[in-house]
């Protein structure tokens, strides 16, 4: 499955950090491991390894660190959004958590150049993360965001309630 059905980003338009089967934390872009990201090389590896597992290690109950490079910009660090998959130079970040819920994606910040952003957006995000109290707090706090079948019943029921409206219009109007 390569679509998060939150916001239908491509998962190969952004990192993921999580631990594999054998335990090991590892980066991954589209479902494989990788040291690359758009094209260039994921700086500092290690640093975001070991800042994920300080993550899971201040909430247990996360399995997963999304990281995009993305055009859509933000307001001000910390705030949710929505970004779309087009590469730019703003930083969102987000969690994936072990009962299979997202958290909205979090603005980090806005860099001069797409080009130059995609190796550093992993690593800033999750230093971020590990030395900013109130980024931190917003990431870890995101709402979550409606998955899977939850998302598909609440479109049912819209689209119920929308035929029933149309119908007793149609009835009115008779």
């Amino acid at each position: 499955e390569n679509k998060q059905q939150n916001n239908d980003i491509p998962t190969d338009a952004y990192i993921t950090v999580k631990r594999d089967e054998k335990g090991e934390v590892e980066i991954y872009v589209g479902g494989k491991p990788t040291t690359k990201y758009r094209g260039q090389d994921i700086w500092d590896i290690p640093f975001i390894k070991k800042y994920f597992e300080w993550m899971q290690g201040q909430n247990s109950d996360i399995k997963e660190f999304h990281i995009g490079a993305f055009a859509t910009p933000g307001y001000k660090e910390g705030e949710t959004g929505n970004p779309s998959s087009v590469f730019g130079p703003n930083a969102w970040c987000r969690l994936k958590f072990k009962n299979g819920k997202y958290g909205t994606w979090v603005f980090n910040r806005t860099y001069g150049s797409a080009g130059n952003y995609a190796y550093l957006c992993a690593g800033r995000c999750a230093l971020s993360v590990r030395t900013n109290a109130g980024f931190r707090d917003a990431v870890f706090r995101a709402p979550i965001v409606p998955q899977g079948d939850v998302l598909a019943q609440l479109k049912q029921k819209v689209n119920e309630v929308s035929n029933r409206l149309k119908n007793e219009r149609a009835q009115h109007t008779k």
